[in-house]
């Protein structure tokens, strides 16, 4: 590792190595059997974000190549719900009107917490190396560098596997159940208890209620799992949120997650005001017409032929694809836009680029205005 911070690095992945050993992720083996063909994997560094888009900590994440997996033998089923966008944005409403709290937890190595039932063998890291410990007797894995390749049978559902999703929301909704909160009938990541309301996504939770309902369901959560407590919230899904002391008014904005996006396709030009340019072509490239027969007369309809020509439409689709979700959590300005550019993502022009640009070009005049 020949970072500038990898000694902060390092501590992440020991971390992550302590985490793993503490729940008994694995069982080392010295060669896999015969027919069983082990899945590889690799260690995902990351900074964590903050509300504003900057670093918060560091984190690091072992994490399976699971499309290696095959399905029938390494898993059977992967779907796992998630709570709407426009669920969290209802609750969060009601949670303003009514003045309950809002607190935030974060489940510690969710997926880790459930077990798996298929027989699967990885093989870590290069880097990752057995220490054997002499009392009590056992092997340990630690990262110290080595190239010598280590096997283990997987126990726990790792970052990765097709179904370690659907195992830790099994094994949540499991919890939730015996402690006596009730599942919506529309929607499976909102739970009630009392009148408390919780949100599950993925591994972040909102426990959105009175104080004491929300102190009680911390308690609960705290004996069943390994918990950050978070406290009252303040960032969820890359949106931050504020309470306005003056009154029961919530404050959401995500220029964080907009300053994100504009760093990652290096949009350094100028801001605009406006999202579409007067006279801009909102059609489809090959819906586009190049002629038009009016009476007799053949009219060319579009003169610019660079500005129809076909766009790298992986770097379209990217675009796209984040300035849709701020479309619908917090920028709802900017809708109609975005859904004229996703109807072009399977074949776009220059001119759809140059659009979508511009759209960035706007948010980053306003990115912070706020619901």
């Amino acid at each position: 590792m020949e970072s500038k911070e990898k000694s902060e690095w390092k501590a992440a992945i020991g971390e992550e190595i302590i985490n793993l050993e503490r729940l008994k992720t694995w069982t080392v083996v010295d060669r896999v059997p015969d027919g069983r063909k082990p899945i590889t994997s690799r260690l995902v560094l990351q900074w964590k974000l903050n509300a504003d888009g900057g670093h918060d900590r560091y984190k690091a994440r072992l994490v399976t190549h699971g499309f290696k997996q095959q399905p029938g033998i390494d898993f059977v089923r992967t779907y796992a719900p998630l709570v709407s966008i426009s669920t969290v944005l209802l609750v969060l409403s009601f949670a303003a009107v009514r003045d309950y709290e809002i607190h935030q937890l974060d489940i510690v190595t969710a997926f880790l917490e459930s077990r798996i039932k298929e027989e699967i063998y990885l093989q870590l890291p290069v880097g990752f190396s057995v220490v054997v410990e002499s009392e009590p007797q056992e092997h340990l894995v630690a990262y110290t560098g080595e190239r010598d390749p280590v096997y283990v049978r997987v126990l726990r559902s790792l970052y990765g596997l097709q179904q370690a999703a659907l195992n830790w929301y099994e094994r949540l909704d499991q919890e939730l159940g015996k402690s006596g909160f009730r599942k919506s009938a529309w929607e499976a990541g909102v739970y009630f208890w009392a009148e408390l309301i919780l949100l599950v996504w993925v591994d972040d939770i909102l426990l959105v209620g009175g104080c004491d309902e929300v102190q009680a369901t911390r308690k609960i959560l705290q004996v069943a799992f390994t918990i950050r407590d978070i406290g009252p919230i303040s960032h969820f899904l890359g949106m931050r949120i504020e309470r306005d002391s003056l009154g029961p008014i919530l404050l959401i904005d995500q220029e964080g997650y907009i300053n994100q996006i504009l760093r990652r396709f290096r949009m350094a030009e100028k801001a605009v005001t406006t999202l579409i340019e007067p006279g801009t072509s909102l059609l489809r490239r090959k819906a586009s017409p190049t002629v038009y027969q009016e009476g007799q007369a053949i009219v060319e309809a579009f003169v610019n032929k660079e500005e129809e020509r076909e766009a790298d439409q992986q770097e379209y689709q990217e675009i796209v694809g984040s300035l849709n979700y701020a479309a619908i959590a917090a920028r709802p300005d900017i809708s109609f836009a975005i859904g004229v550019l996703g109807r072009c993502a399977v074949d776009p022009a220059k001119r759809h680029i140059t659009m979508a640009i511009r759209v960035m070009r706007y948010l980053k005049r306003t990115s912070n205005l706020r619901l």
